[in-house]
């Protein structure tokens, strides 16, 4: 994303998974196991639209601490899961997260973890919190998310379960 605004910076990520969409939004989408699979982000509270949550990130101190937003779900279905996240007040800093599952061919999914930040501070973390620590943090849920997804078992009663069965 071009920088339209100097207090506006989007990190964009994104991964290849071996692994039909529905496996992997079973994965992300269940975030109270979240530990299971990966160490750098808790998600709490009320998951469904609208719902207030917790969001803490390991991305203070370079990477070697935790950051704890207040959040609201704006979306939460098979291909989108988006969440504002806000450190202090929306004006200081704003994050407007989404994870897109994106069916691709032979089974694959396309993963995006991307975020659109602007606020006060933006200019000032911009360099090397959003786009270093930032996007490390969100390249290692990526590949988190691949291991997993690429040695899960097949979700029962799903399309690409259904689909193996025939």
């Amino acid at each position: 994303m071009d920088i339209k605004s100097l207090f506006v910076q989007e990190v964009f990520t994104k991964c290849t998974i071996d692994a039909p969409a529905d496996i992997v939004y079973s994965i992300i989408s269940d975030f109270a196991n979240y530990a299971t699979w990966e160490n750098e982000m808790i998600i709490t509270g009320k998951t469904q639209i609208g719902g207030k949550m917790v969001v803490k990130v390991k991305t203070a101190n370079n990477g070697d601490g935790w950051v704890t937003l207040s959040a609201v779900m704006r979306q939460n279905d098979h291909r989108k899961i988006a969440f504002d996240n806000i450190l202090l007040a929306p004006f200081l800093l704003r994050g407007r997260h989404r994870f897109e599952i994106v069916p691709t061919q032979n089974s694959q999914t396309m993963f995006i973890n991307a975020e659109v930040f602007s606020g006060l501070v933006v200019p000032f973390i911009r360099k090397n919190t959003l786009l270093m620590t930032t996007r490390r943090f969100k390249e290692h849920i990526n590949l988190a998310l691949k291991r997993t997804a690429e040695t899960a078992p097949a979700v029962p009663g799903t399309p690409s379960e259904l689909q193996n069965q025939l």
